[in-house]
């Protein structure tokens, strides 16, 4: 089945038929951000349309916003005998989104552990444990929760608010991750080897942060944007979270500058978006070193994470242009 994308516009304005031209321009004026936010908005519904085609691939490649929908995509796409199962999850994001599952979800009113989910999946089940997902953070545990998966492959970026953190041996659930319940969690001292081990505790709650007996979670972190590489000895899950595409730099730092979704300037300045484009540049590089390791994504969830939905993580002008050029390149890469 041959793969057609949507376009986001057919025309954004008359120099601009395409949202990927602008990836030809050195910067971003406001006017240039103003029709790419456009463009955005009018089209983000399309979203649904493009992934139920996408589900059919064999190699799909679904468009979200929030992130946690993500987990909903996975499930269907195991349904659809993808065979996701076990696999890791490559998770590209400048967030852990660690948030924490509900132990239940609810069919017809009856209660089922999501731990049995993939034995008795069916879209009715899908749609159930996803509308009891309500954080964009939501997305690693309820993947661990339903038994999908149990190991992670976390790359953050360079300028991680945390990666401080990571240099130092550390009880990790005093940090971060207490709402999920790790317990007396250690961290290694170099973060691209970093490994962390956790065990969770049952609860009879429905909505609890103690919800997993007997679990066990590896977690590997690594840096984005260099030439780090995950561990990883097959085939995964792609998880990406656009955000990480973004700058968290200083204000008024040519050298570092800081995100419009920060700065709430607006325009995208020269050295800003040579940056973004650099980083998509090595995020493909990343993927095309994996595969000629023989390590290839079963499935790829892209996710906007833009200001216009309750967020305020990636800028909508570059969410628009990002998601188009992954598509694009990812599917000449794999396919």
């Amino acid at each position: 089945m041959k793969r057609i994308f949507l376009t986001y516009i057919l025309l954004i304005s008359a120099s601009y038929s395409s949202p990927l031209e602008f990836l030809e321009l050195k910067s971003l004026s406001l006017e240039h951000v103003a029709q790419l936010t456009s463009a955005y908005q009018k089209a983000q519904g399309l979203h649904n349309e493009q992934n139920e085609r996408e589900l059919s691939h064999s190699l799909p490649i679904i468009s979200t916003n929030p992130h946690h929908h993500s987990v909903r995509y996975w499930l269907r796409a195991q349904l659809k005998n993808q065979n996701l199962r076990g696999l890791p999850i490559l998770h590209l994001d400048s967030h852990t989104d660690m948030g924490f599952s509900p132990s239940h979800y609810k069919v017809k009113d009856k209660y089922y552990k999501v731990s049995e989910i993939l034995n008795n999946l069916t879209p009715e089940s899908i749609e159930s444990f996803h509308s009891s997902l309500t954080d964009i953070s939501q997305v690693l545990i309820p993947a661990m929760a339903s038994k999908l998966t149990n190991e992670f492959h976390m790359c953050m970026p360079p300028w991680y608010s945390r990666t401080d953190l990571f240099n130092k041996e550390i009880p990790f659930h005093l940090y971060e991750f207490n709402r999920a319940n790790f317990v007396g969690a250690k961290m290694n001292r170099l973060l691209p080897v970093t490994k962390i081990v956790n065990t969770f505790t049952s609860s009879p709650f429905i909505h609890s942060d103690k919800y997993l007996s007997n679990t066990k979670a590896e977690m590997t972190f690594f840096r984005c944007f260099t030439d780090e590489l995950p561990n990883l000895k097959g085939d995964y899950i792609l998880s990406l979270d656009l955000d990480i595409l973004s700058t968290n730099g200083v204000h008024g730092d040519h050298a570092r500058p800081i995100s419009t979704h920060r700065d709430r300037n607006g325009e995208v300045s020269v050295v800003e978006f040579k940056a973004f484009k650099n980083r998509l540049k090595k995020i493909l590089t990343m993927i095309k070193k994996l595969k000629a390791r023989g390590s290839l994504p079963r499935i790829i969830t892209i996710a906007d994470s833009t200001e216009t939905q309750g967020g305020n993580y990636t800028p909508t002008a570059l969410a628009l242009l990002a998601n188009q050029y992954l598509k694009r390149e990812l599917n000449k890469l794999l396919n």
